[in-house]
């Protein structure tokens, strides 16, 4: 009676064990053509996104000058209402509380 799983015969121990083929992958030749396409394609993305962004340039200073106006808003009510009104409170309650003091 045969054995159904057929002996693998064991390398020797004065050789190392190598396999049939390289393992590295055969470099891909290098083609003059894809370096032309990826150039030709590079440089239209890049055209296009210019016209895009020329095209889009008044509405991005337009958007720009709308927040710089709303900034310089923002500052101005910060000092008329939040540093000018402050220090007129501030005076305010002192002088409540030197009155009470006062009293007392």
């Amino acid at each position: 009676m045969e054995p159904l799983v057929e002996r693998i015969p064991m390398p020797s121990n004065d050789r190392p064990l190598q396999p049939p083929h390289s393992p590295l992958p055969e470099r891909p030749r290098s083609s003059l053509w894809a370096t032309f396409v990826a150039i030709a394609f590079g440089l239209a993305m890049f055209l296009g996104l210019v016209a895009l962004a020329g095209a889009l340039g008044p509405i991005v200073i337009a958007i720009g000058g709308s927040l710089l106006v709303l900034i310089a808003i923002a500052v101005g009510h910060y000092f008329l209402w939040g540093y000018w009104l402050g220090d007129s409170i501030r005076r305010e309650v002192e002088e409540e509380e030197a009155k009470k003091r006062d009293e007392e």
